[in-house]
């Protein structure tokens, strides 16, 4: 019988081993299936455990909204449900939502069904009925890791941390974590809390963290240290991953084709040789009339000026930009640019002008409104099924956060009709000198 006790205590040992140690030691000495830095110059991401609570979560936002700061709050699913209407300030304001358990216990004293149903999708749930969002980042509690939770589908990403402040106690007082702040490099994730009401916690510790906040947000600021939340963080680590040598080759022969494909098409530059638009005079071919308002109908065999985004020069913004944000902003910057000599290119080439409407399938069809493009879905055929498979291969090329893109949300990856009719373009980007006339256009713009 002793035996068999000693030999029952050994198997617990090896277990607890193999189920609870090594799994977080691979994930955090290894960022094993686990995001715990990145390499970068100045973006830090800060994260706030163990909320919603009543007293400090709004002040904290406060404090964040008042020095222009985006964070990434770990939620516990019972205090989700308590406090719906904080977690949507929390959503409204920027900030990103991500899960923490339902309740704050430890994934090594939990078997997998528990914390992948009980703590993981309960939380998941809890939030989405509050926000109508699902939130994708997870930090177990204490950082504790077990074997399952290294085989969570990719819908999960574990996040720990680079910087712990150690801001549960009240001992860690106010002027011993606002130097610790201020040692925060590029590319650190900072571990703080937002309530005290946790197992361990000091309920008044939170205070000690928001001065130590307010001490140091302002001089990392001056500093040029740019706040970001997981996701956009996420993001700098892929923008700044060198492409491989096979992807340099793919996306290269790509291009070559596209250049053949243009030449061929005979598209044309709008403003410049490195322009980020082309178009070209076109004929629509959709069986389907397409109605544009104002009595303006688009019909098979009508004219339209066909616009196209230049993948060289997309792939190249793309290189240049920091996130997936930053390259949209970029994009609209460039089309609210660009739309203008289009329109007057247009009015001064008599051909062009005997056009119906401007015309383009893209898949980027959130926020072509702004400009006066009209969105209509494209008719389900063999056509619309090969064009979103091509543009989505052209995602995952350019864009920044392209495989996360495709591995998220895939049901907003759907290519769309967008379209204005020439008279609309020509009032709303136009620019008219003299009696009402087009300007003449300049030289490398006439089509």
């Amino acid at each position: 019988m002793r035996g068999f006790i000693e030999l029952m205590i050994d198997w617990l040992k090896w277990f607890a081993v193999f189920y609870a140690v090594v799994p977080s030691l691979l994930a955090r000495l290894f960022g094993f299936r686990a995001l715990r830095r990145i390499r970068c110059a100045n973006r830090v991401a800060l994260t706030f455990d163990d909320g919603p609570d009543p007293v400090y979560t709004p002040r904290l936002l406060d404090l964040l909204r008042r020095y222009g700061v985006r964070a990434t709050f770990f939620l516990v699913g019972e205090r989700v449900e308590k406090y719906p209407d904080l977690v949507r300030r929390i959503r409204d304001e920027g900030h990103l939502l991500g899960i923490h358990n339902h309740r704050h216990r430890a994934n090594w004293l939990m078997s997998p069904f528990g914390v992948r149903k009980k703590q993981l999708a309960r939380t998941a749930d809890a939030i989405e009925r509050c926000t109508g969002e699902r939130p994708r980042y997870y930090r177990p509690p204490w950082g504790l890791i077990n074997l399952f939770d290294l085989t969570l589908p990719r819908t999960y990403r574990i996040v720990l941390w680079s910087v712990m402040g150690w801001d549960w106690w009240q001992a860690s007082a106010r002027q011993r974590l606002r130097k610790q702040l201020l040692d925060v490099r590029g590319g650190d994730i900072v571990l703080l809390h937002d309530c005290g009401e946790t197992p361990g916690a000091n309920r008044k510790a939170p205070e000690a963290m928001l001065g130590a906040l307010e001490d140091a947000l302002p001089v990392l600021i001056d500093r040029g240290v740019e706040f970001v939340r997981i996701d956009e963080l996420e993001e700098t680590a892929e923008q700044l991953a060198k492409p491989s040598r096979l992807k340099r080759l793919v996306v290269g022969a790509w291009l070559c084709w596209e250049r053949v494909v243009a030449a061929v098409l005979r598209f044309r530059a709008v403003g410049g040789p490195d322009s980020l638009l082309r178009f070209r005079i076109a004929k629509y071919h959709r069986r389907m009339p397409l109605p544009l308002g104002d009595d303006v109908t688009l019909r098979r065999g009508d004219r339209i000026v066909e616009l196209h985004f230049d993948n060289a020069r997309l792939y190249r913004l793309s290189l240049e930009a920091s996130s997936a944000v930053q390259l949209a902003v970029m994009l609209l910057r460039e089309v609210e640019r660009l739309l203008p000599v289009l329109a007057d290119t247009i009015a001064s080439s008599p051909k062009a002008r005997l056009a119906r409407a401007l015309y383009g399938i893209s898949l980027i069809h959130r926020g072509p409104e702004r400009f006066g493009f009209r969105i209509y879905d494209l008719p389900d055929g063999f056509f619309t099924r090969l064009t979103g498979v091509y543009l989505r291969l052209l995602l995952a090329a350019v864009h920044p956060s392209g495989k996360n893109r495709l591995r998220e949300r895939p049901e907003l990856l759907v290519p769309k009709q967008i379209a204005m009719p020439l008279e609309d373009l020509f009032r709303r980007h136009g620019t008219r000198r003299g009696h009402g006339e087009p300007r003449s256009a300049s030289a490398g713009e006439t089509a």
